[in-house]
This record gives C-alpha cells, structure tokens and sequence, in this order.
C-alpha cells in the first residue's frame, strides 16, 4: 500500500506534469495567435465562450464521479484501501478545484474582453491582450484531458473493485462445492 507521501509526491508530480503542459501550450498559442491575429480583431467570438463551457462541463462530470465512487466501492474496501481511497479522492479534488477556478477565470476573462471595451491605458495591449486569451482558451481545451483521464481512472477503479468481489464469491462458492462433494 502506497503511503500518504507517496501520494502526495505521485500528485504533486502529475500536477506539475500537467502545470508545464499548459504553460508550454499556452506559449506555443500565444506565438501562433500573434502570428494569425490581426489587429482589426476587437473581441472574442461568443462561440468560443461557448466552446469554454466544455471543460467545466468535464470538470463537474469528474468531481461527481469522485463523489460516487466511495459509495459505490465502500462496502467492498477493507479499512485500510477506504482509508487510501479517502486521501486519493481529497488530493483529485482538490486539483480538480484548481483547474475548475482556472477555467473560470478563463471564461470570467474572455467575457469581460466581449462585452467591454478596454480601458483607454490598455489599448496599446489590445492584440497582446486578445492573444494571451486565445492562449488560454486553448490551454483550457487541453485541461479537458485530466478531466478525461480522471473519469476513466474512476470507472476502472470500480470495475476491478467489483471483479475483485466477484472473483472472491465465485471461489467461495468452489470452495463450499468442493467441501461439499467430499
């Protein structure tokens, strides 16, 4: 059984993996964006607003599923693996908050770029402005994935859960037949 720093260190080194992913995304967009925008581009189109609704969408599918999976697992853990399990759902959580906060920023920001007009000192910034939110608009379609990938984690974990518990009836029940042909 893994302890509690190794799982600290095991999601501290996936957050950091997906931290540097975004980053790197997020500069590589931003080269791009300055390279395809004009400057007669005043805002954002609302359907990319739209299109960031998307991994909030992803982001809540995860922290319901987290939310299940203890119910759906509990009376199939001993102690000790609920115990685990426990401090595995608190550390995705808590990440999963992280990103959820980000996206909304990112969406809180690109409406406020839409509707309003900058501020007279920022209009010199306007392309460098629109470019860094199309670079986070594109790394918030990459936060998808750990949404993603966190389902998929959950729903495995609950398929092997209940393997388990059947695999463990159906020797059981070998057992008791063999006990009862001799």
């Amino acid at each position: 059984m893994m302890t509690n720093n190794s799982n600290k260190k095991q999601f501290i080194l996936g957050g950091l993996f997906h931290l540097v992913m975004s980053v790197t995304i997020a500069i590589i967009s931003y080269k791009i964006a300055q390279f395809f925008i004009h400057d007669k581009i005043k805002s954002i189109p609302w359907g990319v607003i739209s299109i960031l609704l998307l991994p909030t969408g992803y982001g809540v599918t995860f922290l319901t599923k987290l939310s299940e999976v203890k119910k759906n697992t509990v009376e199939l853990l001993n102690r000790s693996e609920t115990r685990h399990l426990d401090i595995i759902i608190k550390y995705k959580k808590r990440g999963a908050y992280l990103t959820l906060c980000f996206q909304l920023i990112i969406v809180a920001a690109n409406i406020f770029f839409s509707v309003g007009s900058l501020p007279e000192n920022l209009q010199p910034y306007h392309k460098d402005l629109l470019c860094l939110l199309i670079a986070l608009t594109v790394t918030s379609l990459y936060l998808i994935l750990p949404f993603i990938l966190g389902v998929n984690e959950v729903n495995d974990f609950e398929s092997k859960v209940k393997e388990r518990k059947s695999r463990k009836k159906k020797k059981e029940e070998l057992l008791k037949k063999l006990k009862s042909d001799k």
